[in-house]
C-alpha cells in the first residue's frame, strides 16, 4: 500500500508540473505570445553580427498561431539581455483574432512590450475603429493611447472583457 501511495504522489506531481508548463498565458489583443517562437519570412535577409541587427526586405511576414504581421521591410535588433527592438515599415498590418491594426510604421521594444503605430495608424476591434496621429498599444495591460484621436466606438461592444478577446 505504501508503494502505491508513493507512485500516485509522484504521478500527481508530474501531472501538476505538466499542467503548469502548458498553462503559459495566451496572447491577447494585438500581441503575440512571447513564450512561443515567431516564424519570420521575407524575400531577402541581411544579418550584421557587429551590431546584432537583422534586416528583412520585401514581403515580410511574422506568423504565430492566429497572429499575423506583414510589412514591406523590418529591422530586428538585439538589445540588452534577452530583449530586442523591432521596426516594421511600409504597409504594416497585424491581424490577431478579432483585432486588426495597420500603419506606415510599427516600432516595438520587447522590454517595454509597447507597440507604437505611426503614419496613418488604425486599430479595429469588432466594429470599433480607432485612428489618430500616433497609437500606443501596451500589450501587458491591453491599454491603447491615441494622439489626436478619431474614433468610431459602439458602446454595447465595450464590455469589460470584450477587449481581451
Amino acid at each position: 500500500m505504501h508503494h502505491i501511495f508513493k507512485f500516485s504522489f509522484v504521478i500527481s506531481i508530474l501531472l501538476l508540473s505538466f499542467t503548469i508548463v502548458l498553462a503559459k498565458p495566451a496572447a491577447k489583443g494585438l500581441a503575440w505570445n512571447e513564450y512561443e517562437p515567431l516564424n519570420i519570412s521575407s524575400k531577402s535577409m541581411e544579418f550584421n553580427p557587429e551590431d546584432d541587427k537583422i534586416l528583412f526586405k520585401t514581403d515580410v511576414t511574422i506568423k504565430q498561431a492566429d497572429f499575423l504581421l506583414t510589412a514591406d521591410s523590418m529591422v530586428v535588433k538585439k538589445q540588452e539581455g534577452d530583449t530586442f527592438s523591432l521596426m516594421a515599415s511600409g504597409n504594416v498590418a497585424i491581424v490577431h483574432g478579432l483585432w486588426q491594426a495597420g500603419s506606415d510604421v510599427l516600432e516595438y521594444n520587447s522590454k517595454d512590450k509597447v507597440f507604437l503605430f505611426s503614419g496613418h495608424p488604425k486599430v479595429v476591434h469588432n466594429k470599433n475603429i480607432i485612428k489618430g496621429k500616433l497609437i500606443r498599444y501596451y500589450s501587458q495591460t491591453n491599454k491603447i493611447e491615441v494622439e489626436e484621436p478619431e474614433t468610431t466606438m459602439y458602446i454595447n461592444d465595450l464590455k469589460k472583457n470584450s477587449l481581451n478577446k
